[in-house]
């Protein structure tokens, strides 16, 4: 899977034909590395329907009996060292994105008089969180792996359903087991998603021109949130418009 993080290596791996490969490591009768590791694979290479293999699982990802996160004390609650790129992604767009800060405040220059300025410590926000991991992640990422890693993440396994890529079962119909007339919240997993989304978006328009293939892929999020609807609609009409103004914020 590692040989896919390579974005160079991409088009020969297709051309080998690999994913078809690869595939039916995707079946229960697997082992859970082998799973695993499979769907990283053809994650990284634009796969979306990968069998219900959620990389972000922790039965699975606690299966493969290796540490893929290091913290200052050793358990999960601890500020993060070190962790594998889905871990990371996993933490920032969840609620302990201040984890990627070390939960330690930030020292910023204040205004004390007119003539002077004094350092103070301001609580570490997350959008500030969000802010400094798009403006490092290409030091360790492609842009394009990290949003089809983000565009994953909106697969957590109790709503997968809404996010079903298939064109078959979305042109039929299928692919919705219940209304989301019912839910009047997002599900935790996507409101933070799509707040990674929006600042990348909003902050650094000129990326999504400088990689057209990271617009197409929020692009394939439009239309399942517009069949969806409910609280989905207000991320489609978001989204909508942020794709549409970020060649212009470019040219800026």
């Amino acid at each position: 899977a590692n040989v896919a993080m390579q974005i160079d290596f991409h088009s020969v791996i297709t051309q080998q034909r690999l994913p078809t490969a690869v595939e039916p490591f995707l079946s229960p009768s697997s082992s859970p590395r082998q799973r695993y590791h499979a769907a990283r694979f053809l994650i990284y290479l634009g796969r979306q329907n990968v069998s219900k293999v959620y990389l972000f699982d922790h039965r699975l990802v606690n299966a493969l009996g290796c540490n893929s996160i290091t913290t200052e004390t050793g358990d999960h609650t601890g500020a993060i060292r070190g962790a594998s790129i889905e871990r990371l992604v996993e933490t920032l767009t969840s609620s302990q994105s201040s984890r990627l800060w070390g939960h330690h405040s930030l020292v910023v220059p204040k205004p004390s008089t007119k003539t002077a300025t004094t350092m103070v410590s301001e609580p570490t926000s997350t959008g500030r969180v969000i802010d400094f991991f798009l403006c490092t992640h290409r030091t360790f990422i492609h842009p394009v792996l990290l949003m089809r890693l983000l565009i994953h993440r909106m697969h957590e396994p109790l709503t997968s359903d809404l996010f079903d890529w298939c064109n078959d079962q979305m042109s039929d119909g299928g692919g919705l087991g219940w209304s989301l007339e019912t839910h009047s919240r997002l599900r935790p997993e996507h409101l933070y998603t799509m707040r990674v989304l929006e600042v990348w978006l909003d902050q650094y328009p000129e990326l999504f021109v400088e990689f057209p293939v990271a617009l197409s892929e929020v692009n394939d999020l439009l239309e399942p949130m517009k069949r969806v609807g409910g609280p989905y609609m207000e991320c489609y009409n978001r989204l909508t418009q942020l794709i549409r103004e970020a060649p212009m914020k470019r040219d800026r």
